[in-house]
């Protein structure tokens, strides 16, 4: 009888940008004869299923806190409140975790999996994996990085530098003492929330560290605090990458991961002609957290406002109402949800946050971006367009639509066109992410027992 096809799992942050990253090579892994399977939170199923893909629900949803009301804050630190209210949610999301690890055992029992992909940051979820003894890799949707000296963290706006001199290493080792600083205070903060909210017995039975440890696993820091010390696949080219980082140990690429299949809700262009210049503007998931959002979203409005020779569709998310900005003209549309990828094809320049799943689509149609970071990877992610002459970068905190008019005019240059071709091109050729199915292969015949090499 012939052997059952290898199952591939893949366990992801549950952030949708992260599994819009993994569907090319999650369907062209099942087109080269494994079984690909999802696990994750319910808000992802039916998501992952449009895309006619496995999924199986065994992870809790986060639990976002409530803000606090003015009620609960007077006269108190309204900063503990938060942290108070952080900490309840984190210890339902843990309860829900350690209720549900016996699940997730009983299913990798059933299906027992050759290979697990798992986001670095979900090491807390590493436990089941490594007492079923299955092998584990990270897969990265962004171009975080384990603790190096000899690469600059993504958090930091860094330029590469040709050399790794003791100067460099100097610099790079400040970055990354200022990355660990920030992990060691809002670990002991968050810890000392939790332990005087639920009592120290009660919080020290889900600390995830020692059972990895326990079954055999390590831990190693990244940017984004512990991360599972396996080997990791990149959800991109590594023409993306600064040098440095591509050179890094036990770190690789996997290709383009732009789903041009991928299956968005409808999309009203209104008024908007595809033929004629067009300038997308998007802070992504998470504009309605951003200080300047609104800030950004004005000064392009104004910019545009009486030049009708662009067009811009801006999406505002949550982040801002119609309304705000007054009467628009038709050749700027306002929208709560753009289909990025199509618009995308029609763009002639992208104003971003950088968030590395933009960068990436962006990357993969050609569109010049200007880049304004906001937080975290996203200040990486601009060095690295910068770099690679993607694009330009903006300061969002001081943007008015003078300063934005500069910016549109500084991103049409000719060297940044050329740059932006190159790229082009290098992401349609890597658009299979066939290096990183051959990497998956290599990777399971090094691993696999002796008598299922003979059997391959």
């Amino acid at each position: 009888m012939a052997s059952a096809a290898p199952l591939i799992v893949f366990v992801l942050l549950p952030e949708r940008t992260a599994f819009n990253a993994s569907f090319v090579l999650a369907r062209r892994l099942t087109e080269a004869g494994y079984r690909v399977a999802y696990i994750g939170p319910p808000a992802y199923e039916r998501h992952v299923a449009a895309q006619g893909l496995g999924y199986d629900t065994l992870l809790p949803d986060p639990l976002l806190p409530q803000p606090n009301s003015e009620e609960t804050s007077a006269g108190r630190f309204v900063w503990w409140d938060r942290w108070r209210e952080n900490s309840r949610a984190f210890q339902c999301y843990q309860d829900g975790l350690h209720a549900g690890m016996r699940t997730i055992e009983d299913w990798l029992g059933r299906n027992p999996p050759s290979l697990a992909l798992l986001d670095p940051l979900m090491w807390e979820f590493a436990p089941p994996l490594l007492k079923c003894r299955i092998p584990v890799v990270g897969i990265c949707s962004t171009l975080t990085a384990r603790l190096d000296i000899n690469i600059p963290p993504v958090f930091f706006d860094i330029a590469p530098e040709t050399t790794t001199d003791a100067s460099v290493r100097l610099r790079y080792l400040v970055a990354w003492a200022k990355v660990l600083l920030r992990i060691v205070a809002r670990s002991t903060l968050e810890e000392f929330a939790l332990v005087s909210t639920f009592g120290p017995l009660r919080y020290r039975k889900y600390r995830a560290k020692s059972l990895v440890k326990e079954h055999g696993g390590s831990l190693r820091y990244g940017e984004y605090g512990l991360r599972l010390n396996v080997p990791e696949l990149v959800m991109a080219p590594s023409a993306i990458d600064l040098p440095q980082v591509v050179n890094q140990r036990e770190r690789f690429y996997a290709g383009s991961c732009v789903d041009v299949r991928r299956r968005d809700q409808d999309f009203s262009w209104g008024a908007i002609e595809k033929g004629k210049p067009l300038v997308y503007c998007s802070l992504g998931t998470y504009s309605q957290f951003y200080d300047h959002g609104k800030r950004l979203f004005s000064a392009l409005i104004d910019a545009l406002r009486n030049d009708d020779k662009w067009q811009a569709i801006i999406h505002v998310g949550d982040a801002a109402s119609d309304q705000e900005f007054g009467r628009l003209p038709p050749h700027i549309l306002l929208t709560r949800f753009a289909a990025q990828l199509e618009v995308l094809e029609h763009a002639s320049i992208f104003v971003t946050h950088g968030g590395f799943g933009s960068v990436r689509e962006g990357a993969f149609f050609g569109v010049p971006m200007i880049v304004f970071p906001c937080w975290l990877d996203q200040f990486g992610n601009a060095a690295r367009v910068v770099h690679h002459r993607l694009g330009v970068r903006g300061h969002i905190d001081t943007i008015d639509a003078k300063q934005m008019r500069k910016l549109l005019e500084q991103v049409q240059a000719p060297e940044l066109r050329d740059g932006v071709l190159r790229m082009r091109a290098i992401f349609r050729h890597h658009e299979t992410c066939q290096d990183g199915v051959d990497w998956i292969a290599r990777f399971l015949s090094a691993t696999a027992p002796p008598s299922r090499q003979q059997r391959h």
